[in-house]
């Protein structure tokens, strides 16, 4: 071969490469420092939106506490204590809060508070307080103003307090706290050191009049250029350290820089450098070598090779004459394609009903959609009607997505890799739909019976399984049962569990099997009965049981009939299924669908557990607002009554979901709906923790009676009324008789009338300045021995009594359901 003519085709194929080597390069140098600054570019904005955000929240908090009665009731009688309580409440229970005053109209303080937020007593709070107000226009329109103080710049928000007689009276002034800003800003540069090994510093600014001044910044932070010269966002590199910042709310807002050292940031970029004079140089020779190689010996043969190819696009598929050439690799090659073309020419027949299978999916989807919108609009179908279309419209889905799956799967090399995923299933829930679409199918033949026999041992029954998967497999097993009839005849599907299995039966009182045959079923190729058939069906449920863990039976006698049993491994039920519908004697049962059959079906259940004999009253709700009326009207049986909401309630905005999240009751309500399967209702019943009971096994649940644990009279000690009605409307929930006192003075005045094993919960911080750990040393010291504290500070806080025991604010009695 010519050198030049082999140079010029080295060079003319490496300078391309070369130049894309060094583009791609470039391009990918400036694109990762983009995205760098752009990531903090964006999470400037982000930071400061929050500084910005909590600032407002402030305020808008400070706005409602202003509307507050109470300020032109201590006005009006000049008593300001209770105004003093109330901020040192506000100290102790919000750590935003660095000072809380009220100032009448001549900008005297009236009241503040006298605690900071740890609970210690401020002994010149007050004047304080007035040297920080001293400097500010209480009559601004801005929404928030700045004060130095001994931490720096802090920020202050002011509002009118005005009363409904007296107009305005007074102003409300709250000092905030730099804290939760300064936390805001160094956990994102700890975690961006801890992520990105890179030191971050940051400085946060506010707009005070035409410019920005420093709210607070890291210690390590090198201001730039004044804030005023600086546009709303930007970047700037001074003396190797990089800045980045962006602005939220230019006109009266907060701007956030971030600041590190360029060397650092864009230290991992030093990798590519070198990767690219390293790697490209060599991939170059590389090149070049190969393209001296293939030129040198595929030149002989290239005029053989495109004469063959213009052959081939007329159809000729025969080998290529040799000639002087009988070991040439490329042309042994080439004859070897031409065989392996012609010996794929059934697949590639194949591909082509694939590609079909897969236009078919594609196309089915407009009409599902269709079909999906139409099912909206159907109140007037029986709910049985609806659910069997949802699940016939959702049976097509799936087949026709793993069409789609399937197609591009056989499109893929095949890299020995597992399907999809196995899921969690209640399987009734798939037999019902099903048999149900069996039965649909074979109707043009009455005298074939195909029934689904679930009894009390099928319900709860759950496995892991690929759902479109075992469709298929139960349909194929009913479509062999129904071909096994003849004329008439009966198929049944079951579903029971046996030693940690469970056992899905397909039986049939057809012809049977001879024995002879029996134990080839099951293998691929072979079948029985059905001229033409495969035998794929029978192999496919063997090899997908197998692949689940499981196994597959058949059991045969000729003129009586066959039964397959697909075993599987059972799996735990999810926390959202009710295992067991659990009443108590006393308490109401509500039943809210639109389906008059559900309500027979519970009222029948009901009945025959002698419900009504143990106090049991069951009432039937088929709308929201009757319900509704209803808990308004009997509370105290609402309060203790166990739900069973149906989801879909037709003609009604609302859901079985919706309406418990809004009455308050989703702990005590069990959602019984045909859409137990469908994963959003699902996850928001999950959400809510409510359980849910698939409405096809409401004749089937569990239900037991059980008398209702008692708990021993108790006593709270807490001046928060909240919180002693919420434990009062619990002790009546849980049956407990509870006495709540607002002041420790008031149970030590009757504290004869109570035993010594009285369980006693006390708040750790009473009014007055009273700590809950010293009420319980006396009552201790008098014999008492069931003292709890109900506070939401840790135990910690308590170390120095061990003796006592620390719970949460909630009550401590859970329903027992």
């Amino acid at each position: 071969m010519n050198k030049r003519f082999l140079l010029t085709v080295v060079l003319s194929s490496l300078l391309p490469v070369l130049a894309a080597c060094v583009i791609i390069y470039r391009t990918s140098l400036n694109s990762a420092q983009r995205a760098i600054i752009g990531s903090l570019t964006l999470e400037a904005e982000y930071k400061a939106k929050e500084i910005h955000g909590y600032l407002s929240l402030k305020k808008q908090t400070q706005a409602i506490l202003s509307e507050l009665g109470m300020f032109s009731v201590a006005v009006e009688y000049q008593r300001f204590e209770g105004l003093t309580l109330f901020f040192n409440s506000m100290m102790k229970n919000e750590r935003g809060y660095a000072g809380v005053c009220f100032l009448d109209k001549a900008l005297r303080i009236q009241a503040c508070n006298e605690v900071s937020g740890d609970g210690k007593y401020l002994v010149n709070n007050r004047a304080e307080l007035a040297g920080y107000l001293s400097g500010l226009d209480f009559k601004s329109r801005q929404p928030w103003q700045f004060v130095k103080t001994g931490a720096g710049l802090t920020p202050v928000v002011i509002s009118r307090v005005v009363s409904e007689g007296k107009g305005h009276i007074g102003y409300l002034a709250v000092l905030l706290n730099r804290t939760a800003l300064d936390e805001l800003l160094a956990a994102f540069s700890e975690k961006y050191e801890r992520i990105n090994g890179v030191p971050l510093q940051y400085l946060a600014a506010v707009k005070i009049g035409e410019s920005y001044v420093t709210l607070n910044h890291s210690p390590g932070f090198v201001q730039p250029s004044p804030f005023s010269e600086a546009g709303k966002d930007g970047q700037a590199d001074s003396g190797g350290l990089l800045s980045v910042w962006n602005t939220y709310e230019e006109a009266g807002g907060v701007r956030t820089f971030f600041q590190a050292k360029s060397s650092a940031l864009f230290s991992r970029l030093r990798l590519l450098r070198v990767l690219f004079w390293v790697v490209v140089p060599l991939f170059l020779a590389g090149v070049a070598v190969l393209i001296v190689y293939v030129a040198k010996t595929s030149f002989r043969s290239i005029e053989l090779l495109l004469g063959k190819m213009e052959e081939l696009s007329k159809g000729n598929y025969s080998r290529i004459e040799q000639g002087r050439l009988p070991h040439d690799k490329y042309i042994n090659y080439a004859n070897s394609l031409i065989d392996r073309l012609l010996e794929y020419k059934e697949a590639v027949q194949l591909a082509a009903v694939g590609k079909q299978a897969a236009q078919v999916a594609h196309d089915i989807r407009s009409p599902l959609a269709a079909l999906d919108a139409a099912l909206k609009n159907t109140p007037q179908l029986p709910e049985s009607k609806r659910v069997m279309l949802r699940h016939a419209v959702n049976r097509i889905r799936d087949i026709a997505n793993n069409l789609l799956e399937k197609t591009r799967q056989q499109a893929k090399p095949s890299a020995g890799g597992p399907e999809s995923p196995l899921e969690l299933y209640l399987l009734s829930c798939i037999l019902d739909p099903v048999v149900t679409e069996k039965r649909l199918q074979f109707e043009s033949r009455p005298g074939v019976h195909i029934d689904l026999e679930l009894t009390p041992e099928s319900y709860g029954l759950f496995a892991r399984i690929q759902p479109v998967e075992f469709k298929r497999m139960l349909s194929n097993l009913v479509n062999n049962a129904v071909e096994a009839l003849g004329e008439s005849g009966s198929v049944n599907v079951g579903l029971l569990h046996l030693d940690g299995s469970v056992l899905l039966t397909v039986s049939d009182n057809g012809k049977g099997i001879p024995p002879e045959i029996l134990p080839k079923l099951g293998q691929r190729g072979e079948t029985h009965g059905k001229p033409g058939g495969s035998g794929l069906g029978l192999f496919h449920a063997k090899t997908t049981a197998e692949n689940w863990g499981g196994s597959l039976a058949i059991v045969s006698e000729e003129g009586k009939g066959t039964t397959v049993t697909i075993s599987l491994p059972r799996a735990a039920a999810p926390d959202g299924f009710e295992p067991e519908l659990r009443l108590y004697p006393g308490r109401p049962v509500v039943v809210l669908d639109d389906d008059e059959t559900i309500h027979q079906v519970w009222q029948s259940r009901l009945e025959a557990e002698r419900a009504g004999e143990q106090g049991i009253e069951v009432l039937h709700f088929s709308e929201p607002g009757t319900l509704r009326a209803w808990i308004g009207k009997e509370p105290a049986k609402a309060g203790s009554a166990v739900y069973l909401f149906d989801y879909e309630l037709l003609g009604c905005r609302e859901t079985g979901l919706s309406l418990a999240q809004e009455l308050g009751i989703a702990a005590r309500v069990v959602l019984v709906t045909s859409r137990y399967d469908e994963r959003p209702i699902a996850e928001e019943a999950r959400r809510l923790k409510i359980r849910m009971i698939p409405k096809s096994l409401a004749g089937l649940a569990p239900i037991s009676i059980k008398a209702r644990p008692k708990t021993a009279p108790a006593v709270l000690i807490d001046d928060d009324s909240l919180v002693r009605l919420n434990w009062t409307l619990a002790a009546q929930s849980a049956g407990v008789s509870l006495k709540t006192f607002s002041e420790p003075a008031e149970f030590l005045a009757g504290l004869a009338a109570f035993p010594e094993n009285t369980p006693i919960y006390i708040d750790a911080e009473l009014g007055g300045g009273i700590k809950g750990d010293n009420i319980a040393e006396e009552l201790r010291k008098k014999g008492f021995t069931e003292i709890c504290l109900a506070t939401g500070h840790p135990p910690e806080n308590f170390s120095h009594v061990p003796w006592l025991k620390v719970i949460g604010k909630n009550p401590p009695w859970s329903d027992p359901d």
